[in-house]
């Protein structure tokens, strides 16, 4: 059995901002929606809870956040995945703030720390051990579920960056554990593509940035265009040609997007958030002014099963 240790004497969620912008694609059973965000400054955001454990032989941490009232039975179980940081063992935490507004709807969150640097901060290809950290994030489901009521059938995974990148990886060698997926400013990496094969067929939520430095939507070495990742999705889920168009405004942004019904788990939802660059979206930050968390949120409501 994994030793399993945590600490709640963390920071509570502080308020901070990321900053960059974004293309959202989708694969729902029906448009997105931009719900209004939770009152800023609650004096009722739960604690951070430092959690660590053994995966694969290795002591690895994560960030949980639990709502300080849950309501009875089992409950969702949200996990987002940081992207390239160098603050040691508390990355998770900075992936914990766009989540701010959301963190009292009954969900549980569990925000990993990844045991690499920022050059590479997941686990890869590369490694000796290809799978460890899609192991780690099934450690973490086993984890948090040996003490809160996770529902097995409502876990979610999400990723920013680099941390999208990990999402892809599990996509293709770990779906069926996962209802839903997001993947914000990183598209499905080339060597993946080919030879994703997903175990499930599961709604995905997917965001890049259309003037992103870091990972182009234009792709680079590492990567094909954006387009490429839509193209990808739509074929697999067989996705009608014409999509439906939608504008979202934000306080600092506007995303404009197309929405396709597919057959299978549902439709593709594109969206451009233009003018911006590498980041989380977040009517706290400096990023569009649009609550992507939200919108992921409600995503995986209206098609992954994620309760109201």
């Amino acid at each position: 059995m994994a030793s399993v240790k945590s600490s709640t004497n963390t920071p509570r969620l502080a308020v901070r901002g990321l900053a960059g912008g974004l293309l959202l694609v989708a694969l729902a059973c029906g448009p997105l929606k931009q719900r209004s965000p939770s009152p800023r400054g609650r004096p009722d955001l739960p604690a951070l809870q430092r959690v660590t454990m053994q995966s694969s032989g290795v002591e690895r941490s994560f960030f949980l956040a639990v709502p300080n009232t849950l309501p009875p039975g089992p409950r969702p179980l949200v996990i987002v995945a940081h992207g390239g940081a160098s603050e040691g063992d508390s990355k998770g935490r900075a992936m914990a703030i766009p989540w701010i507004d959301h963190a009292d709807e009954g969900i549980l969150y569990a925000f990993p720390n990844s045991a690499y640097d920022s050059v590479r901060p997941w686990f890869g290809p590369e490694d000796d051990t290809p799978l460890k950290d899609v192991r780690f994030l099934a450690d973490i489901v086993a984890r948090v579920g040996r003490k809160h009521p996770v529902d097995p059938d409502q876990v979610y995974l999400g990723g920013f960056s680099a941390g999208a990148g990990l999402a892809w990886w599990v996509y293709c060698n770990d779906a069926s554990r996962y209802a839903g997926f997001g993947m914000v400013s990183a598209q499905m990496a080339k060597m993946l593509m080919p030879t994703c094969e997903p175990a499930a067929e599961r709604p995905v939520f997917y965001m890049h940035g259309a003037d992103d430095p870091v990972i182009p939507m234009s792709g680079n070495a590492d990567h094909d265009a954006s387009d490429a990742t839509v193209a990808w999705l739509r074929e697999r889920y067989a996705c009608a040609a014409v999509p439906k168009r939608d504008r979202i405004s934000g306080s600092s942004g506007t995303a404009v997007g197309a929405t396709y019904t597919c057959k299978g788990p549902g439709a593709v939802s594109a969206w451009t958030l233009r003018d911006t660059g590498h980041c989380w979206p977040s009517v706290r930050g400096r990023c569009a002014g649009l609550d992507g968390s939200g919108l992921m949120l409600d995503f995986w409501r209206a098609s992954a099963g994620l309760p109201e």
